[in-house]
């Protein structure tokens, strides 16, 4: 048997079902108004809901009549961690409370900062604090890091505070970025400058901390061949990325002789490496290797997420060598007036 359906014509005056239904019924017509206003009420509440969800999740500065984040965050890491591609066995661990670390990160690293991290929390020997310079500073710690409930000398943790910067100068802020955060954390005797892009040997804080106490005249690094330099450089070179300890006092100066050098020379905004040997050079503080560390024994290795987004967002850049050349030509020339 075959099914065929009527065909109604659209001018019958006999209503079907659906008309039927439509049709307004006196006894029925309050409750009828009832479920239309329950159902206004839900969907106005629910898009209420939805906008304030966005509203809470913008940036505070784009918020209508809100206020930016907080000017630090203090959070922490718990030391040893698994599942930041370690996993370390207990042992004894100390806090070197008159060194503390500082970097700077930006949004596109913020897979890579807590693997740096990570290879901090491992160490034997744990920084006073790690303090990182960053353009916003949101009201919760970015996983995996929890908001500090212990304090900076408890080796349980790791001690890491978040803190907006107050300008942009480039990547010389992680020298100069947290020096007030760091002077209200307690002054500590030394600095160890390190990048967010690496993950560290075990033994890179506790080796700075011995070499600076030992000298504290002097600042350490790992300094590289001349050959890997390409460029004839008057002056001993400190790299940020393989960790540049020194006296903290030292750093006075340091944002106002960067304002002069990029003022010289517009490259050396983005080669703080350069700008930060000249300083060391202008105010005769030696470098030196820091012991145990070299060139061919190196204390750093670059992490895969970073080199992969460096490569996308172009972080670094494209002649690293010539910017080098051409900032520390300009540096040489100021200090060879002074003389």
């Amino acid at each position: 048997m075959m099914f065929t359906r009527e065909k109604r014509s659209l001018s019958s005056d006999e209503p079907d079902d659906f008309a039927r239904s439509l049709a307004l019924n006196p006894a029925t017509l309050p409750r009828r108004l009832c479920y239309l206003c329950c159902l206004v009420v839900a969907t106005v509440a629910l898009l209420a809901a939805r906008v304030s969800g966005r509203l809470a999740l913008a940036p505070a500065a784009a918020r209508p009549g809100g206020s930016r984040g907080p000017e630090t965050l203090a959070c922490a890491l718990p030391a040893g961690r698994p599942g930041l591609a370690f996993r370390t066995k207990p042992f004894a661990r100390r806090v070197a409370g008159d060194l503390v670390v500082s970097l700077t990160t930006v949004p596109e690293r913020r897979r890579s900062l807590p693997v740096m991290l990570g290879s901090l929390a491992r160490a034997p020997t744990l920084p006073a604090a790690v303090f990182v310079v960053a353009s916003d500073v949101g009201r919760r710690c970015p996983p995996p890091l929890v908001a500090a409930r212990r304090p900076s000398s408890d080796a349980a943790t790791l001690a890491v505070h978040f803190v907006r910067a107050a300008a942009d100068r480039g990547p010389i802020e992680k020298y100069v970025g947290a020096l007030a955060a760091i002077l209200a954390f307690g002054a500590p005797e030394f600095l160890l400058v390190l990048d967010d892009d690496h993950e560290y040997d075990s033994r890179v804080v506790g080796a700075y901390a011995a070499a600076l106490r030992r000298r504290p005249a002097f600042a350490f690094t790992v300094q590289s061949p001349p050959s890997q330099l390409r460029f004839n450089a008057s002056f001993p070179v400190a790299f940020g990325s393989r960790g540049v300890g020194f006296r903290r006092a030292t750093a006075d100066g340091l944002a106002a002789f960067h304002a002069r050098a990029v003022a010289a020379e517009p490259l050396c905004r983005v080669v703080d490496d350069i700008v930060v040997s000249g300083f060391f050079a202008a105010k005769h503080v030696p470098v030196a290797d820091v012991p145990g560390f070299s060139f061919k024994h190196r204390p750093w290795r670059q992490n895969k997420f970073v080199h992969e987004t460096s490569k996308v967002k172009r972080l670094r850049s494209a002649n690293r060598t010539l910017d080098n050349a051409r900032c520390h030509d300009a540096i040489a020339a100021t200090l060879r007036r002074r003389r």
